[in-house]
């Protein structure tokens, strides 16, 4: 019998094992079975600080993280980090507890010593001892408030300094707050200060603190909450008339009651995807709250996001604050420009790149480089960085080498002298890339520049016929199907100043191709030439100038 008896409890444990194995169980948590500190009763002056420590048991318990109080804050203040500081004379329990589970300690603190130097003569007042009082903020605005306080002195003494601590939490008000000082104000020793570099919508706690002979006096511990952001800061939404072709202006609105600060600026932050503003643009003050900054040279139907700013305190940094508005958007007006179908192997644009008009003269481009150098054409004002105008000091692709420059994209590598600047051989580009055809960069889609043969093409199949109309001077292109457009004689920007060859008949034009020339150092260009004498030509010349585009597509 007692065979089938120890059969049958091993059929019993081998059920057991398969129904533990085969059915996952979820791990309870870990409790905490003892919590202990690590330092003995402590003895302590005012003034002094003891750095306690705690074992949480087991090791892997669930519930690791240590509180730790004070009995008696006006006697012992304990910190997150298990600071402990003596603050006045007394007895304070000290206790740190985790999951549940709690241990203290006694901290008694003696008063300081006293000094053994006779006492200076002073005017008792009866029943008062040193202390401070926390008055309640006011002016609190989205990165500022102004606390008041005030000091209670058993003693009329000039040995006495204010000041305040503020936190985020009342944990790092006794070790890690920020500390400010302030000026006692009247003979009541009334103090305030206003203080800055808040964050919006944040609570802060804060108390008064004054400093006599040398020994530290708290007042009670109050908080205030600063204001959202958006009573702060506004990004207005743009207007029909704030978009134009390739510009929109930007605007918002700030208010700065109740902010302290010692300096303020505004701004935009911007970019052509959602949530990405990697650009930066200054704005100008309008009127009393209004502030705006106009965007140019963006690329035609295009949509930008934008955000306003405003930079608190920027020059000094443990003040500085900066606050942004809500996220809004504006999409510039559509390309105007269209393509003309002269009969040939492209179309060609009804009017020069940045113009909207056939007579418009448009912009100047140096070649290779998607942006003008200048910021107004009359009066000639260069961007900042460019103030060589169209020298070669200016270009992007040149670098200088010794005495003469040299090129750094776009060289080939069969002629005489080696034109070439960059790393490793020659890239014998004669072409422009897409990225660096501002035809293409600014009117999008497929749009580009000529290349040599296609001027030579236009050249040899179409009729040139000079037109004067007032200042609209230039030459009407007429295709083999009868259709045309009009190049105007807009002149150049070389070197350094504006040019236009103004002669007795009428001007110059000089239009970009997107071919290099057999030299580096040049490009080249359809030169329509009406002054003292008529020439048309293809011709070359430093890709450093500023000349015209007129851009085709397929």
């Amino acid at each position: 019998m007692k065979l089938f008896s120890d059969y049958f409890k091993l059929l019993a444990l081998a059920a057991g094992f398969c129904a533990v194995s085969c059915k996952q169980v979820e791990a309870p948590l870990i409790p905490v079975q003892s919590v202990t500190i690590g330092q003995p009763d402590q003895t302590l002056t005012v003034g002094e600080t003891v750095i306690l420590s705690a074992t949480v048991l087991p090791e892997d318990t669930d519930y690791k993280t240590v509180l730790w109080t004070s009995s008696d804050e006006e006697v012992v203040m304990v910190s997150s980090d298990a600071h402990a500081r003596a603050i006045g004379a007394g007895t304070a329990q000290v206790t740190a507890s985790a999951g549940g589970l709690s241990a203290s300690i006694t901290i008694t603190v003696n008063a300081a010593p006293i000094s053994p130097e006779p006492e200076p003569e002073v005017t008792p007042v009866d029943a008062v001892v040193d202390s401070a009082i926390t008055v309640n903020a006011d002016h609190i605005s989205a990165v500022s408030a102004v606390l008041s306080g005030r000091a209670i002195l058993a003693y009329a003494t000039p040995e006495v300094s204010a000041g305040f601590q503020y936190a985020t939490s009342p944990a790092e008000l006794p070790f890690s707050a920020t500390t400010v000082e302030a000026i006692i104000a009247d003979a009541d020793y009334n103090f305030m200060l206003g203080v800055s570099g808040l964050e919006p919508g944040k609570t802060y706690c804060y108390r008064s603190v004054i400093r006599v002979e040398g020994r530290e006096h708290y007042g009670e511990t109050l908080t205030f909450t600063t204001k959202g952001a958006g009573t702060l800061i506004t990004t207005a939404n743009t207007q029909a008339s704030d978009i134009g072709r390739k510009s929109v202006v930007l605007r918002g609105t700030v208010d700065l009651t109740d902010v302290q600060y010692e300096s303020v600026s505004y701004g935009f932050i911007w970019g052509t995807a959602e949530g990405v503003l990697n650009n930066t643009i200054s704005a100008t003050v309008v009127s009393a709250n209004t502030f705006e900054a106009t965007l140019t040279g963006l690329p035609y139907d295009t949509k930008i996001y934008y955000k306003a700013f405003v930079s608190i305190n920027a020059e000094t940094i443990n003040k500085k604050v900066v606050v942004k508005g809500e996220e809004k958007t504006a999409t510039t007006l559509p390309n105007p420009i269209v393509g003309i179908d002269l009969g040939l192997s492209v179309r060609w644009a009804s009017c020069n790149l940045g113009a909207e008009e056939p007579e418009e003269w448009g912009d100047y481009y140096a070649w290779g480089e998607v942006e003008t150098y200048y910021s107004s054409l009359d009066p000639l004002i260069w961007k900042p960085g460019r103030e060589t105008g169209h020298e070669r000091s200016s270009y992007k692709w040149a670098v200088l080498v010794g005495d003469d420059y040299r090129y750094t994209k776009y060289c080939l590598n069969n002629t005489w002298f080696s034109y070439w600047g960059g790393t490793g051989a020659p890239d014998n580009k004669s072409t422009l890339d897409l990225e660096d055809d501002p035809a293409h960069v600014i009117l999008g889609g497929d749009w580009r520049m000529p290349t040599k043969d296609e001027f030579t093409e236009l050249l040899d199949n179409c009729t040139l016929s000079w037109h004067q109309d007032g200042s609209n001077r230039g030459y009407v292109v007429t295709g083999p199907n009868g259709n045309s457009i009009f190049l105007p004689t807009a002149g150049r920007i070389r070197w350094t100043s504006y040019q236009w060859d103004a002669g007795e008949f009428g001007g110059s034009g000089y239009y970009w191709s997107s071919s290099l020339y057999e030299i580096a150092s040049e490009a080249w260009l359809l030169e329509l030439y009406n002054t003292n004498y008529e020439y048309i030509e293809i011709d070359y010349d430093y890709r450093n100038f500023g000349f015209s585009i007129r851009a085709v597509i397929e």
